[in-house]
């Protein structure tokens, strides 16, 4: 005997069901509003805002935190009793200090194209983004015409 197959027993349900639900209200949209909800939905939009977003992070990135500013740090270590001579006796040495300065500067205007070219690539990004937002409206105000002829 084969089990009874459970989708068979719930499509007469199904179908006295269906009558049943509320019909769907026609919505009438402006083409603006249908224009503001394709864009907020389009994936290439989204996609070239988050690419934009991304080419000013670099742009940020690129620029010097504290331009000129020096790094000073400090050390101390204790070397006594810990160092191992040749025969197996240790000879303290004493403790050790070291106090250093540093400071990083731009060779050969290495930041200034890294900002050109961090600049270039928001420009290139925000370009993209406008292209992939005008296509989607022009997708958009097609159809929208195509269904009032």
């Amino acid at each position: 005997m084969r089990p009874p197959r459970p989708l068979l027993l719930f499509a007469p349900l199904a179908a006295l069901a269906s009558p049943l639900a509320p019909p769907v209200a026609a919505v009438e949209l402006t083409r603006s509003e249908v224009v503001d909800r394709a864009l907020e939905q389009a994936y290439d939009v989204f996609a070239a805002e988050r690419r934009r977003e991304m080419t000013g992070a670099r742009i940020t990135d690129s620029k010097p935190l504290l331009a000129s500013n020096p790094f000073v740090s400090f050390s101390y270590w204790d070397s006594t009793d810990q160092t191992i001579v040749g025969d197996g006796r240790t000879e303290g040495i004493g403790p050790s200090y070291t106090l250093s300065l540093s400071q990083t500067f731009e060779l050969a205007g290495q930041r200034g194209r890294r900002m050109a070219i961090a600049r270039h690539n928001d420009a290139v990004a925000a370009a993209n983004h406008d292209a992939a937002r005008n296509g989607v409206v022009a997708r958009v105000e097609r159809a929208f015409n195509e269904t009032l002829e």
